[in-house]
């Protein structure tokens, strides 16, 4: 167990109009990071954190140099991978400093790259199977989204992808009455929700929210935030229980295009 438990210093705050009365500013991280970050005066460790802040470990990789199955999944993990809590929200970014042979293969992420679009699918065809199996693709654009402009460190970046998961969880497309009641578009983005509870799914369900983030530090030292949508339909058994309230592909759709349409306007499209 390690010793980073204190107080996490330079929390970035985002204000969101659903924390108390009238809304209230937050710490980005600590909403990106809620679970293993808690707050007790401040963003704070809930426990010691395994790796300290500072460390660094090496992870090489070697291959054949006909190993393209190996060499499309590392190109893939460099351009999606994060790893550990939270990672879906940014945590844990991962990208690959290569060395030698790699250096010639490992690129940046293109809408026209070959590998990008065998890993896709039209986004009703993602919203048929109940499991995140490719990245969506929409109006023939892929559902890549890049930060308009880069951030000085990781913090920063961080704070703009709280800010946007923030705007596309709570636009008014997706207002609803608090309390626990009949399902509503905004629970196919995630569940639970704080205060606004489905009946039939209690407090126990859990929905992933399927828009993945990212921070990247680019070459030059600056860094720049991603969000990714791997589309997948509401689980055949949280659907079930539904019964004829259960949202079709069509609405999953429609719900899941009201947040591209943010995020055009928050970010860029690749």
């Amino acid at each position: 167990i390690g010793t980073l438990a204190g107080a996490w210093g330079n929390d970035p705050r985002v204000f969101h109009n659903e924390v108390g009365t009238g809304g209230r500013k937050v710490g980005s991280h600590l909403y990106l990071g809620y679970g293993p970050l808690t707050f007790s005066q401040g963003t704070k460790l809930k426990t010691g954190a395994a790796i300290q802040e500072g460390e660094q470990a090496e992870l090489r990789l070697a291959w054949p140099a006909d190993g393209n199955a190996l060499q499309d999944a590392v190109q893939l993990a460099h351009w999606f991978g994060t790893l550990g809590g939270r990672s879906r929200n940014g945590w844990g970014s991962l990208a690959f400093d290569p060395e030698g042979s790699a250096a010639a293969f490992l690129r940046e992420i293109s809408h026209v790259d070959p590998l990008l679009g065998y890993i896709s699918r039209p986004l009703e065809d993602c919203l048929r199977r109940d499991w995140p199996h490719a990245l969506g693709v929409d109006g023939g654009q892929p559902l890549v989204w890049r930060s308009k402009e880069d951030f000085p460190d990781w913090r920063t970046a961080m704070q703009h992808l709280a800010k946007v998961k923030i705007a596309f969880r709570t636009q008014d497309a997706f207002a609803f009455d608090a309390g626990h009641g009949p399902f509503a578009d905004r629970h196919v983005l995630g569940y639970p929700v704080t205060n606004h509870s489905v009946g039939v799914w209690g407090n126990q369900k859990r929905l992933a929210n399927q828009l993945r983030l990212k921070v990247r530090k680019r070459p030059e030292g600056k860094y720049e935030a991603f969000a990714f949508h791997f589309p997948c339909a509401t689980p055949r058994e949280m659907a079930t229980s539904l019964g004829n309230k259960a949202p079709d592909v069509a609405r999953q759709a429609a719900i899941w295009r009201k947040v591209h349409v943010l995020l055009d306007h928050e970010m860029q499209r690749l």
